[in-house]
């Protein structure tokens, strides 16, 4: 804005990305500067199970907040179920600590006792029971079951090991490779973006809503408004959406394996651009798994103790795209026509996968 009879004036507004890190800044730093205080002590709590227990503990959320709690011996539980529980508040440290606060959790409790109260699911809770029942009934394999359900709690002990130690677990998790290669076959049969976009809202919700299928799809939507942003805008803009939803995901392990691998991802992207030729797709996996190891890294040793590098470099070569084919026919087992030989497909793929893995 001029003043009249003075020189043009010279203020610009802060570029975007500016202001986007500082809105970053705003919402990371009052997280983790404050320290909570763990409850200790017995307990007595009552509430609702509200998501897909693992095989040793569950969440469960209530009036007074959000615990999670191990799973007595003899006891089933599933998500929407009424519990009540005695046990006594554990004072969690390090990385545990950490994961407990990334899951919104007020504190861990060591079970006693875990009586069920009400077994009747709520009606929100039901087309989870569904989806479950249905992918379990139409894949008879534990990887094509987790890869669809984001769920690596279906997959056995052994073989979750094999995939963790080539660094290629990420498969398992609902993630925005799960996304995309769903986005991608919605568009083979529509090209509009709206009921690409609401099935894509459906799949999210049907799996948990977990962070890198959110941050996806928030990318997702942005470009397909064709807004004037960049990908490292929208990226930035995903990660604060995030946040300002759930504040406490700053501890969360997934929230940033998620965007610091997308990150690498959009790094290397003008490189791989100009990788052509026919051995240019294994190339490109290898580049891709490289820049993302090596910046996850940090993250992965802290929290985990060990890191997959440098077989996961091989392992993502063999892995991506025959988890690719892995996911993609399990998508398509739901189809009437084609259902029983993708459902069939989803499963020799998956042996193969895990064939390749055990061979590296």
């Amino acid at each position: 804005m001029n003043t009249p009879g003075g020189p043009p004036c010279s203020c610009r507004r802060p570029p975007l990305t500016i202001l986007l890190l500082v809105c970053l800044a705003a919402l990371v730093i009052p997280q983790v500067c404050w320290t909570p205080e763990w409850p200790a002590g017995p307990v007595e709590l009552e509430g609702e199970v509200c998501v897909w227990p693992s095989q040793t503990y569950f969440f469960v959320k209530g009036p007074w907040g959000k615990a999670a709690a191990t799973i007595p011996p003899g006891v089933e539980i599933k998500a929407g179920q009424k519990v009540k529980i005695w046990g006594r508040w554990s004072t969690p440290e390090g990385t545990f600590a950490h994961w407990l606060r990334g899951s919104g959790a007020l504190g861990w409790v060591y079970s006693n006792s875990v009586v069920i109260t009400d077994d009747s699911q709520p009606l929100l809770v039901r087309p989870f029971e569904w989806l479950r029942l249905a992918v379990v009934g139409r894949l008879g394999h534990p990887i094509p079951q987790a890869m669809l359900l984001g769920d690596r709690n279906i997959v056995p002990k052994d073989m979750l090991e094999l995939f963790d130690q080539t660094g290629t677990s990420h498969l398992l998790a609902a993630s925005g490779l799960h996304l995309s290669i769903l986005v991608s076959l919605l568009a083979v049969v529509t090209s509009k973006r709206w009921p690409i976009l609401i099935l894509a809202a459906v799949y999210i919700l049907l799996t948990g809503g977990k962070v890198g299928m959110v941050r996806s799809a928030i990318m997702l939507t942005l470009s397909f408004a064709k807004l004037p942003l960049s990908k490292w805008q929208r990226l930035l803009i995903a990660l604060i959406a995030i946040l300002i939803i759930w504040p406490y995901s700053v501890w969360s392990v997934s929230l940033w394996l998620s965007f610091v691998s997308t990150a690498a991802v959009l790094f290397v992207g003008p490189l791989l651009q100009r990788i052509r030729g026919w051995w240019s797709y294994p190339v490109k996996i290898a580049i891709t798994s490289v820049a993302c190891q090596l910046v996850t890294l940090p993250i992965v040793y802290y929290t985990f103790g060990r890191v997959a590098f440098p077989v996961c470099v091989p392992a993502n070569i063999w892995a991506i795209p025959v988890g690719t084919v892995v996911l993609s026919a399990a998508f398509l087992s739901f189809l009437p026509l084609v259902g029983p030989v993708a459902s069939r497909l989803s499963v020799l793929a998956a042996q193969l996968l895990v064939w390749g893995l055990n061979f590296l």
